[in-house]
């Protein structure tokens, strides 16, 4: 048995075993329309209440996190390391 998590109108997660009852917010679909789902959330289009494809939903890019202030003292001190040992480097 196949099924898809659905909330506000888009699937948000797909299993393949057996369950005893439904749980909330599942709906049994076919083995091709499961097959058929690529990433996940997706949106789906229905056709007399059933389902008949899924639409992958383009999500924007996650923005890249601010470097901590550790992380920026850890990029100077290295810097610092390097500037330091090509000094010494050079007067030998």
């Amino acid at each position: 048995m196949f099924f898809i998590k659905v909330e506000n109108r888009l699937v948000i997660s797909k299993t393949d075993y057996d369950m005893s009852e439904l749980p909330e917010g599942h709906i049994e679909i076919s083995k091709i329309l499961y097959d058929s789902i690529g990433n996940i959330p997706c949106s789906f289009t229905e056709v007399e209440g059933e389902i008949v494809s899924f639409e992958y939903i383009e999500r924007p890019p996650e923005p890249t996190p601010e470097p901590t202030e550790l992380e920026l003292l850890q990029t100077e001190l290295e810097s610092t390391k390097e500037a330091v040992n090509f000094l010494l480097m050079n007067l030998i």
